[in-house]
């Protein structure tokens, strides 16, 4: 049967008739899947910038929050940090091993993000529909020279060197 429960939405659905995904132990619907593996990628960032072994109690109540009550993403705080810390090149030492800037800087990020996403689908648009022109080349190789070794005496290296 393969009925389920979500491990995210805790909705029970059948695993063999919908999309789902194995993560961590845990059962999810595809839609599901994506967000959870956007928590594990953040979670895994914030370890990596603080140097830590986990993301801590207050970092996750700041990420709940960000989530429930001002309406971020997952990936919108990663891609936050990711922003401050390696595009604008802050250092992570007056955090305090918090992740407390994220609202001061979610809205630039998404800025420069969409920025660069535009960038590339006008590049990638002009790239497709441009096909490039096919352009032929002769290469001629120059026939062999035959050089006369020239024998040097003392008197063509004095004229060289005039010795005053």
């Amino acid at each position: 049967m393969g009925i389920v429960t979500c491990g995210l939405c805790s909705q029970k659905f059948n695993r063999a008739a919908e999309g789902s995904e194995f993560i961590k132990g845990k059962w999810y619907h595809k839609n599901c899947a994506i967000i959870k593996k956007d928590k594990i990628k953040l979670d895994e960032y914030i370890c990596k910038i603080f140097q830590l072994k986990a993301v801590g109690p207050v970092n996750n109540k700041m990420i709940k929050e960000f989530v429930d009550k001002r309406g971020y993403t997952y990936n919108g705080i990663y891609k936050a940090l990711q922003y401050y810390y390696e595009v604008r090149k802050h250092s992570a030492d007056k955090a305090e091993e918090r992740i407390g800037i994220v609202p001061f800087v979610y809205n630039d990020a998404q800025d420069y993000y969409n920025m660069i996403d535009s960038f590339i689908d006008k590049r990638g648009r002009s790239a497709i529909a441009e096909k490039p022109k096919e352009i032929e080349i002769n290469i001629h190789t120059p026939e062999k020279i035959k050089v006369k070794p020239t024998q040097a005496t003392n008197d063509d290296l004095d004229n060289l060197f005039d010795e005053e």
